[in-house]
């Protein structure tokens, strides 16, 4: 299998990405908002620990098949910007941020629900915690798809709708950092709209890109043509 095919095949990633993610997110119900009392929070992780902690697999799992799909999105922006990549390094590296920071989070709630039975009075400390990890996260998400979406704007490498879903992505996402000045349950919202948002845009990055013809394969028609052609 040339590369031009495994290119557009590592494009599969992102959805399975968003379907792993979201099935893990969904999985143990509702979540208490950070300004819940302990003792719901507490009910919370004894009701669904078995659940939490497959979400928080299924999580980590997906980190596979982002990575995978950037990949392919990478070569996509380094190409339109002529092997000199400036906005492919910053959207790059905003998703590293923000794979980081979600791995510690991760962490913190599978640990939480390992331990549930010991959760006690700190329930509320490490909930809040919880969730000021996952909105400091959100500005790095942010950064990630403003880069990808500001490209596309510049150069149209992507339809300007798609970029237009970027920019809303990116900006649900910059509202959720207020998660660390607040607890409300309001603010907590954008957490999950930011992520949604970033869900649907990546399946419409991957849509697009896999419907385009890849240019290794215009290139090789292109040299083929010319031989036929050539007397």
């Amino acid at each position: 299998m040339n590369d031009s095919k495994w290119q557009r095949y590592a494009l599969i990633g992102g959805p399975i990405f968003v379907v792993l993610a979201i099935v893990g997110a969904v999985l143990p119900g509702s979540p208490p908002s950070p300004d819940e009392s302990t003792a719901k929070i507490n009910s919370f992780f004894a009701d669904n620990h078995g659940a939490i902690k497959t979400g928080a697999w299924l999580g980590i799992l997906a980190a596979i098949f982002i990575v995978w799909w950037f990949a392919t999105l990478w070569r996509h922006m380094a190409d339109v910007e002529g092997g000199r990549p400036r906005l492919a390094v910053i959207s790059l590296g905003g998703l590293v941020l923000a794979g980081a920071v979600n791995t510690v989070c991760v962490a913190l709630l599978s640990g939480m629900a390992l331990r549930y039975q010991d959760l006690g009075d700190n329930a509320g400390l490490l909930w809040a915690i919880y969730s000021a990890l996952g909105a400091a996260a959100s500005v790095s998400l942010a950064v990630h798809i403003g880069a990808v979406a500001g490209l596309g704007f510049r150069t149209n490498f992507l339809p300007q709708w798609v970029n237009g879903l970027g920019a809303l992505a990116a900006l649900a996402n910059v509202v959720a950092t207020l998660g660390v000045l607040s607890d409300s349950s309001g603010v907590f919202a954008f957490l999950f709209i930011g992520f949604f948002g970033w869900a649907l845009w990546i399946i419409a990055v991957s849509v697009v890109l896999w419907t385009r013809p890849v240019v290794a394969e215009l290139e090789a028609v292109t040299v083929v043509t010319a031989t036929v052609l050539t007397p």
